[in-house]
């Protein structure tokens, strides 16, 4: 509001005409003008972003990152006092390709028999294996544990989830543990308790960097 105000060009129309429950037109006003019906208030706009010569985007690798300024911040994100600067990061890595285990039975000539398809889903990024287990990541965070189970033709339900975080970049297991690195530089452990519905509460927070 006070940047509208400052303007030395008036008015600006930088609200919206709203009602003490959210509605009305949404027609743009201008804050000491006015200029919206009886029973509607000239309001900021819920969030909008307001500086946008101050808003990048940029990618590298398998990820797209936006800046932006705004003295709103996004949901499920501390407000910081005044102006300040927000940032997202996606994960947006090429589909996958099939997951195959090898049977042990080398190739002879041209024949190659010695494989076994354990999964089929294009949205796999990623594989990690250690004692004896199989994890992969798909390309919108979702984190999953082979449970030994080979497909039946293309039906391939021998996985089981263990988390749902678009958050997660990346994943590593070893020591007999697994571990996952969020975009957000937390790093976390799995504790063995899969997802249950929607609910994935099996992962301690190692780090915070």
């Amino acid at each position: 509001m006070n940047d509208s105000e400052s303007c030395s060009v008036q008015p600006e129309l930088a609200g919206v005409c709203r009602n003490a429950s959210g509605g009305g037109s949404g027609s743009r006003c201008d804050f000491s003008a006015g200029g919206c019906p009886a029973g509607v208030a000239c309001q900021g706009g819920g969030g909008y972003l307001k500086y946008e010569d101050y808003n990048g985007i940029a990618c590298g690798g398998n990820f797209v990152v936006a800046a932006w300024a705004s003295a709103t911040a996004p949901a499920g994100v501390t407000a910081a006092p005044g102006l300040a600067v927000y940032s997202a990061v996606r994960f947006v890595g090429s589909n996958g390709a099939a997951i195959w285990k090898y049977t042990g039975t080398p190739c002879t000539g041209g024949s190659c028999p010695g494989w076994q398809r354990w999964d089929n889903n294009p949205r796999s990024v990623a594989i990690a294996s250690d004692a004896g287990e199989l994890y992969q990541m798909h390309n919108y965070g979702l984190v999953w544990q082979s449970t030994h189970a080979a497909c039946a033709g293309d039906s391939c339900p021998g996985w089981r989830a263990l988390d749902s975080n678009q958050k997660t970049v990346a994943i590593a297991a070893a020591g007999g543990k697994l571990y996952q690195l969020h975009n957000d530089g937390m790093v976390w452990c799995f504790t063995g308790t899969p997802c249950t519905g929607d609910s994935c509460s099996g992962w301690q927070r190692l780090d915070r960097n």
